[in-house]
């Protein structure tokens, strides 16, 4: 079983393209792609994992119409997870960062953030309880989002004896320690549970010079524009407003309505 990428454009859908190792070697073993995400370049961003014997968490890159070697995510220590290891949710933001998480293992199942930036991966960033200590057992980090502002917002489960929802934040270039999520009553669960999906809601942005209003809603549609206001040679006010409907994180296009 083998990593794929396939394109549908134009109409027609493409042969798949087979993801391979940091090498370029098929994987000898096993393979995924679970999670795709594009940022307003036209970069397309995978993750999963490969198997050369132990399955390890990686992301490839689409770009300019070729696929690269994929590239092997690692522990915070650099090295090679020794057990298993997956890249599970990935979200990109217009200046071309990306943010990846997933788990790795070396023994323990941990929850983990890796962030490629500047055509570089960092090493992963170990996701923790609320106390800032790793947890006991087998956890996960499940879906990850971007706001505007540039904070990133995690989920999934930590366990420590219970599986248990949690909610990591990534601000400022600090991971904050998890926040458990629990009942109604306030309560820790007392059995399995998980966090599974983010999203975020993203408020006015401010634009040099423009009176703007923009509004972005994860995994869906949504509305943005700018409202210009110019005055020509004879002091006459006029108002310009420039818009597009489009997917989360494309560029602004050259729609406009006087």
């Amino acid at each position: 079983m083998f990593p794929y990428l396939w394109i549908y454009t134009n109409g027609t859908i493409q042969n798949g393209i087979e993801l391979k190792s940091s090498s370029g070697t098929s994987f000898t073993a096993s393979g995924e792609g679970f999670s795709v995400a594009t940022n307003s370049h036209g970069d397309v961003y995978i993750v999963g994992y490969g198997s050369l014997g132990s399955s390890r968490p990686y992301l490839w890159i689409y770009t300019n119409g070729t696929i690269q070697n994929g590239i092997e995510l690692k522990s915070s220590s650099g090295t090679s997870f020794t057990t298993n290891g997956e890249g599970w949710s990935v979200a990109a933001n217009s200046h071309g960062d990306v943010y990846i998480v997933g788990f790795g293992s070396s023994g323990v199942q941990h929850p983990y953030l890796w962030i490629y930036t500047n055509g570089f991966i960092e090493n992963g960033i170990e996701l923790k309880s609320s106390s800032g200590t790793s947890f006991t057992a087998s956890s996960q980090a499940l879906d990850v989002a971007i706001i505007s502002n540039g904070d990133v917002y995690i989920v999934g489960y930590g366990n420590s004896g219970v599986q248990t929802p949690y909610l990591w934040i990534y601000t400022n270039g600090f991971i904050q320690n998890g926040m458990e999520l629990k009942s109604s009553s306030g309560t820790s669960f007392t059995s399995s549970s998980q966090a599974l999906s983010v999203s975020v809601y993203n408020t006015l942005l401010p634009i040099d010079n423009l009176l703007s209003s923009v509004n972005r809603f994860s995994n869906t549609s949504f509305i943005k524009g700018i409202k210009q206001n110019t005055k020509n040679s004879s002091n006459t006010l006029s108002t310009k407003y420039i818009y597009d409907l489009a997917p989360i994180f494309s560029p602004f296009l050259n729609r406009s309505s006087s």
